[in-house]
């Protein structure tokens, strides 16, 4: 009989170890989780196109709707130019962008430019990561007309995203057995 309780108290030690331990991986990640999705702040496009009003006002709605899908902050238009001079040289000073991601709570500031030319679109970001402001990540995208900015947007705030929470992303798992 004794060998039974043994056993029975080994089992519901390692079961009471496998629940802490399910736990409090749990509670790590989904922790990790919620502190990725305030990590990384987006100001609105600097918009160089002739029709400038009807631009800005599709290149805001797509970028919050990118942005805000993704579980991440964007200033609207109007707060960003209190904080940024998007009259200015492009991209802002960093201690501008410093403004910017203190009030938002942020690591990570992306600005960018939607150019257009003809019917064609340009965006280019760099993402900043506010501990290094002076090496920035950048990326483009371009797109055959404002049809498409939906698209090139989501494709930049994928890009974005991927680059600020890098450290949170596992590259590959390649499981191996016993020999």
């Amino acid at each position: 009989m004794q060998a039974t309780s043994s056993k029975r108290s080994v089992y519901q030690t390692f079961s009471r170890f496998l629940q802490a331990v399910v736990v409090s991986w749990i509670a790590c990640s989904s922790g990790a989780a919620f502190a990725l999705e305030h990590n990384t702040l987006f100001l609105p496009f600097k918009i160089n196109a002739p029709d400038t009003a009807n631009v800005t006002v599709a290149a805001d709605k797509a970028l919050e709707r990118e942005v805000t899908a993704k579980g991440m902050k964007m200033l609207s238009r109007s707060q960003a130019e209190k904080m940024v001079n998007y009259g200015g040289t492009w991209p802002p000073a960093a201690s501008s962008l410093a403004k910017a991601a203190e009030a938002a709570g942020a690591d990570y500031v992306v600005v960018g430019s939607l150019n257009k030319l003809g019917n064609r679109i340009s965006i280019d970001c760099a993402v900043v990561d506010m501990l290094a402001p002076r090496s920035p990540y950048t990326t483009f995208r371009e797109a055959d007309s404002i049809n498409d900015l939906p698209r090139v947007t989501g494709d930049v705030v994928g890009a974005m995203m991927t680059y600020s929470n890098r450290s949170a992303v596992v590259a590959s798992i390649a499981p191996e057995g016993n020999e």
